[in-house]
């Protein structure tokens, strides 16, 4: 955290969107750690069957981790505060100067249209495969507390996709921005724990 803020005290007052991603995901994963213990002492596994479909939900758990590192990225360097128009940008669906660092692998770091378009990709991709994974699971026979999981990454995932729309068309607003994270993480949580169910069924 300190390393984070003492990027900002020097020149230029603003945090290192390397370092604010590092410390965003350092605390998520402290926190995955402690949820998926606490979830061990409370579910205790009871067979020792891997259910077919974890694979897909840890992918998907990842998916979404990817997006959050990518949304750190966006608050980092700002990235919210233009193209606030959806679901073009600007007046195009690839807004220009996508490459126009070099090397070119600075521009999904460190320039700011190609970071909104990472995420914005990243967020609807991460949306559809939500609804397709609901879709696929309706067809398991699985147990109450698993598929009401299952309902609820749908409506998690709604909820962000609206408020991350919301926060951009609105120029990011404090309170929507920390809504938007507060979501993700919840979303997250929940993937989490739909990896934990289906580990051992």
């Amino acid at each position: 955290g300190w390393y984070m803020v003492k990027s900002g005290l020097v020149d230029n007052p603003a945090v290192s969107q390397y370092r604010l991603t590092a410390h965003l995901i350092s605390a998520v994963m402290i926190y995955s750690f402690m949820f998926w213990v606490a979830l061990s002492r409370l579910h205790p596994a009871t067979e020792r069957r891997v259910h077919p479909m974890f694979g897909r939900t840890a992918a998907l758990a990842a998916l979404i981790l990817l997006t959050m590192i990518s949304g750190g990225f966006v608050a980092g360097l700002k990235a919210g505060k233009i193209y606030n128009t959806f679901p073009l940008m600007g007046d195009s669906w690839m807004p220009p100067g996508l490459f126009a660092l070099d090397p070119a692998w600075r521009n999904f770091f460190d320039n700011i249209a190609t970071v909104q378009f990472d995420h914005r990709v990243l967020a609807i991709t991460t949306f559809c495969l939500v609804c397709a994974y609901w879709w696929r699971m309706r067809k398991e026979n699985l147990p109450g507390r698993i598929a009401r999981g299952v309902n609820a990454l749908l409506h998690t995932a709604t909820l962000q996709l609206i408020l991350g729309i919301s926060t951009l068309l609105m120029m990011v607003p404090v309170v929507l921005g920390a809504a938007h994270q507060a979501t993700a993480i919840l979303l997250f949580t929940v993937a989490l724990y739909l990896c934990h169910s289906l580990r051992r069924v």
